[in-house]
């Protein structure tokens, strides 16, 4: 799975680079993308997408914290009406300390 993710991007990359096109979608809705990760990576893997995401205004942190039943690390963060940048799915399938993820489209207003 390795061969996915293009020049080698990982967490450890300084930076994330900007999509060349970002895919709109329709007024009011977002795309999130639900994380799951070990306890021990969870500020780390923080600290690494505040830095990636700072400059991009679309892109907001929902949530961090620890799952009740199973006390698994979890963030949660939305594309405000846009896709999710391929790139970043791609390096998060390939990325160990993520156990799992989820995408999902829901609308802005709750």
């Amino acid at each position: 799975m390795s061969n996915l993710v293009p020049f080698s991007y990982s967490f450890q990359s300084n930076s994330l680079p900007a999509p060349i096109q970002v895919i709109p979608l329709p007024s009011g809705q977002n795309q999130a993308v639900h994380i799951t990760c070990t306890e021990e990576s969870q500020q780390f893997l923080l600290d690494t997408f505040n830095n990636w995401f700072e400059g991009w205004s679309h892109v907001i942190l929902v949530e961090s914290g620890i799952s009740v039943k199973q006390e698994i690390a979890f963030i949660v963060l939305e594309w405000e009406e846009s896709y999710i940048d391929q790139l970043f799915l791609q390096i998060l399938q390939t990325e160990e300390s993520v156990l799992d993820f989820s995408v999902y489209i829901r609308d802005g207003e709750v």
